[in-house]
């Protein structure tokens, strides 16, 4: 077990340091405890776009999507660039707080044939098919997801 966890780390920090196309990347989801990611059904979803496995580098960009929200909500988190990293920010009616205080995971899933979409100045990648999670990290709330990694949170 230690052995499979010190692989892991070691994965994680090749996948964060390298300049090539990441290794692992990062899922957020307000499910828990999956084994496999699947796309969603293209009957839940307005957009086309929208359909299929979503993937990033960025363990910050992941966190924004451990809350349910709907597509029209997806515009108010937003970004900024600062000494190279970005900074996310994910606003929310204040009348809406409660519904990051449930739980949410982010999990780690291992590249296989995901797509990378590089017109966005944020990285993220896609595939179709299911993939297979290799570990998950589980937040008490959506909120401690997010701050936990260094998303600010904004209250309007």
């Amino acid at each position: 077990m230690n052995n499979q966890y010190n692989l892991l780390q070691e994965m994680i920090q090749l996948s964060e340091t390298s300049a090539d196309k990441p290794i692992l990347f990062y899922h957020g989801s307000y499910v828990q405890d999956l084994l496999y990611i699947k796309a969603m059904p293209k009957t839940r979803l307005k957009s086309e776009f929208m359909h299929g496995i979503w993937v990033t580098p960025d363990k910050s960009y992941a966190s924004l999507f451990t809350w349910k929200y709907s597509e029209a909500e997806f515009d108010w988190a937003d970004f900024r660039l600062n000494k190279g990293k970005y900074r996310w920010k994910q606003r929310i009616p204040k009348d809406q707080k409660y519904r990051l205080l449930k739980p949410g995971s982010i999990y780690i899933v291992e590249d296989i044939g995901f797509y990378s979409h590089k017109k966005y100045p944020f990285e993220w990648y896609t595939r179709k098919k299911k993939v297979k999670v290799i570990k998950e990290i589980k937040y008490p709330t959506a909120l401690d997801a997010m701050l936990q990694n260094d998303v600010k949170i904004i209250y309007i």
